[in-house]
């Protein structure tokens, strides 16, 4: 009998990160994948769990963007939320 994997990414999804002010994130490695985010909600994972689908939202709650994010470049925006993710 099979067993079925959990994802690994489960704990996260549904998360959201909250700041007062837009905090300057980077989803990606390089200058021009930078966005300013007051919010960040996680939506869903891959089944791998490794690549999330994220929805930024500005202070004023209108959405910025969505985008697929690798989860080691979310764990890095949590940290500058002040929220701590075990890897």
């Amino acid at each position: 009998m099979k067993t079925i994997k959990t994802n690994p990414s489960a704990d996260v999804i549904g998360m959201v990160l909250k700041s007062l002010t837009e905090i300057q994130l980077s989803y990606r490695k390089g200058v021009n994948n930078i966005l300013m985010a007051a919010e960040v909600e996680v939506l869903g994972a891959n089944a791998t769990g490794r690549r999330l689908e994220l929805t930024f939202r500005g202070s004023n709650g209108k959405t910025v963007g969505t985008r697929r994010v690798y989860r080691e470049h979310f764990v890095k925006m949590a940290d500058k939320f002040g929220v701590d993710i075990d890897d």
